[in-house]
């Protein structure tokens, strides 16, 4: 730690400290990117309306919060892409689809976003593993 750091979190009190190491602010700049990228995609599911739909794009947030990470964190993410998406879609949705409709696609997306983010998690454990064995 630098001389500046030093003098600067001297005066700070020190439950306010913990909020200022860059490891967490790192952590926590992820955090709102992706949960920023996912209420741009469920937006612009909305805006489009029903005529086209993008669950697919939910790939994308998913596959960087599977990556950077832990599991239960992607997994939540996953779980707000569902909430977003079911959000997005019921209100953009003809008025005569049912409920039940909604709600079983967007179990559906769920269970796949959760798979996903599972199997690419496990990926990049097994890929640090192989890689802690050759070094």
């Amino acid at each position: 730690m630098t001389r500046g750091w030093a003098l600067v979190l001297h005066r700070i009190p020190r439950q306010a400290q913990r909020l200022l190491l860059p490891e967490q602010w790192q952590q926590l700049s992820w955090h709102a990117g992706l949960l920023a990228s996912i209420a741009a995609i469920a937006f612009a599911d909305y805006a489009a309306g029903s005529a086209l739909n993008f669950p697919m794009l939910y790939f994308v947030p998913l596959f960087l919060a599977a990556w950077c990470t832990t599991l239960a964190t992607a997994l939540a993410f996953a779980f707000a892409a569902a909430a977003a998406w079911l959000v997005s879609d019921f209100y953009s949705a003809l008025p005569e689809s049912g409920a039940f409709y909604h709600l079983r696609e967007g179990a559906m997306w769920l269970a796949t976003w959760a798979l996903f983010v599972t199997v690419l998690h496990r990926l990049k454990t097994a890929l640090a593993h192989a890689e802690e064995r050759f070094v």
